[in-house]
């Protein structure tokens, strides 16, 4: 029924932590590396994209600007 429980053994290996001051593992340095040079690429892509964005909106202010704007009394209906 619903009293039933099971029992499961477990064991961890504690190791010391870094100290700060110390200079981190190679390991940890590459993943920051590849974590800095990551996000570098993202925001330069970012930047690109907001360029373009940017580019985009304005020739259409552009072109509506030059348009001619219909007569107040005509309709479509």
């Amino acid at each position: 029924s619903g009293n039933e429980s099971k029992q499961v053994p477990l064991t961890v290996e504690v190791v010391p932590a870094e100290e700060e001051g110390q200079v981190p593992s190679q390991g940890a340095a590459e993943d920051f590396d590849s974590l800095k040079k990551g996000l570098e690429v993202g925001l330069i892509i970012l930047v690109i994209l907001l360029i373009i964005l940017g580019l985009i909106i304005g020739f259409n202010k552009m072109r509506k600007e030059e348009e001619p704007e219909a007569e107040a009394g005509q309709t479509y209906y």
